[in-house]
């Protein structure tokens, strides 16, 4: 069984998101890309790739292994981790709650035709 790590896991999730925006973009950009649209096809691909994996990891001899990695946990994680943790909140969550003030995103769930 070949376990990936670090950077083969940061590419393979890189191309598999690139993969994914192109699979939800391409089909509305023919008829003209607006909002709910592209909602309805993010979700339906979603739907797909969330099943595709249950059955690979269903069909894998490592099941446990798989199971737990998509659970994920906090083995072998000590006091320095929860520091980075810490800075990282402290520094994004004041940034996010003065962009999320200005952002437009009430006016989606207003009935809005554009945002």
């Amino acid at each position: 069984m070949v376990v990936a790590r670090g950077a083969a896991v940061a590419l393979g999730a890189l191309v598999g998101g690139f993969g994914t925006a192109v699979a939800v973009y391409l089909p509305p950009a023919r008829r003209g890309v607006s909002g709910p649209r592209l909602i309805l096809i993010g979700i339906g691909v979603s739907a797909m790739l969330y099943a595709l994996n249950n059955y690979l990891i269903s069909r894998r001899a490592a099941l446990p292994a798989a199971q737990a990695w998509l659970v994920g946990g906090l083995d072998d994680r000590g006091p320095g981790h929860a520091v980075a943790v810490g800075v990282a909140l402290a520094v994004l969550v004041p940034i996010v709650l003065a962009l999320g003030r200005r952002s437009k995103l009430s006016v989606a769930g207003s009935g809005a035709t554009s945002v």
